[in-house]
């Protein structure tokens, strides 16, 4: 998989919340997704939701649990309704830490108080990685 853009970004009091394009997903989900809009899909329409916490100075991968606990998605499908269909995909160290990285970048030129760091990133990814075991 790979970052198209980061769409854009939400600063809440809390947290900031990015919502980034990606490409390359596997081809199991976008034949899933294909079901969901028929001739009208667009393979361009995939994203995933990160979240930083700013009290934390940590990121996260927002993961949709609200349709299935045991299959929650952290890589969703823009429907041509406009509605996101979450999906679930194993996301590479690599891929996260990129992800996360890009995030840094698209907040490096706003006014933020409070803004994600390099640092940050790797951080979150390490502490990510140490959570899974």
């Amino acid at each position: 998989m790979e970052i198209i853009q980061v769409e854009h970004c939400n600063f809440e009091s809390d947290a900031i919340t990015f919502w980034v394009d990606i490409s390359g997903v596997p081809q199991s989900i976008q034949e899933e997704a294909q079901q969901i809009d028929g001739n009208n899909f667009d393979p361009d329409c995939f994203g995933i939701c990160v979240t930083y916490v700013l009290e934390e100075r940590r990121f996260y991968v927002v993961v949709d649990t609200e349709l299935s606990v045991k299959h929650p998605g952290n890589i969703y499908y823009a429907g041509i309704d406009g509605e996101k269909y979450w999906f679930a995909a194993e996301l590479p160290e690599s891929f996260v830490k990129q992800l996360f990285l890009a995030c840094t970048e698209a907040t490096a030129n706003e006014s933020y108080n409070i803004k994600p760091t390099k640092q940050d990133a790797e951080q979150s990814v390490a502490q990510m990685l140490a959570e899974m075991g």
